[in-house]
């Protein structure tokens, strides 16, 4: 117990990202001892996944790790959780890596299942397995969307204060002017600043303060 432990007492500072890390871009010859202890420790822990008749669940893997491995309830369980991932997905036990854990299983049985046919009844049974493993997949749900050619792509911004450049035809100025001088209650300058919007009149961008129908 103590030689397993104290092999495996510098794993707790090791993650997926060092594993990956060191796979891409280290030396596999000269790999530091944790490194292969952490994915010959992992391998054991997904031969052991494969062995439902001996180690049904994560329970009993965890528990097995803590007993021969000397390893603690937490160390063992993130040891279990990164080997599952590490084997089978991304991410911290994704949707996809259960899908595909539960699809190697769903088919050890349907292997086992179908050596044991003998009639029509029997085949049918195991057609229906078929099918209950295409739903585990999600074979039945339909393909997503393909994302449009370009849309993540950045959008093409317009300024502009002509109605022209965007295809519109302008109401006339001579109408235009004499409705926004014809309307009632509105104040010289509320006018003033109308036909500077409408380009009736040149835009002061920054008017004197007493010019400033806003400030009025």
């Amino acid at each position: 117990m103590k030689k397993a432990l104290q092999k495996y007492k510098d794993i707790q500072d090791i993650d997926l990202d060092a594993i990956y890390d060191f796979i891409d871009n280290g030396d596999r010859s000269r790999a530091p001892q944790e490194v292969v202890d952490y994915l010959d420790l992992m391998d054991k822990i997904r031969a052991m996944h494969l062995r439902i008749d001996r180690y049904g669940s994560k329970d009993a893997i965890v528990n097995h790790l803590m007993k021969v491995e000397g390893l603690s309830r937490y160390l063992a369980g993130k040891a279990y959780n990164q080997s599952m991932e590490y084997f089978y997905a991304d991410n911290d036990i994704s949707k996809e890596a259960w899908r595909n854990i539960l699809a190697q299983r769903m088919e050890k049985n349907i292997s086992i299942a179908q050596q044991l046919v003998k009639d029509v009844a029997d085949t049918s049974k195991v057609n229906k397995m078929y099918i209950e493993m295409a739903q585990a997949l999600g074979l039945h749900l339909p393909d997503p969307e393909p994302v449009p050619e370009g849309a993540y792509a950045r959008p093409t911004k317009i300024y502009t204060l002509s109605m022209e450049d965007l295809g519109r035809v302008p109401q006339p100025k001579k109408e235009l002017r004499d409705f926004i001088m014809q309307l009632p209650e509105v104040s010289e300058k509320v006018k003033q600043m109308a036909l500077q919007e409408a380009l009736l009149e040149p835009m002061q961008i920054f008017p004197d303060e007493n010019e400033d129908p806003r400030k009025s």
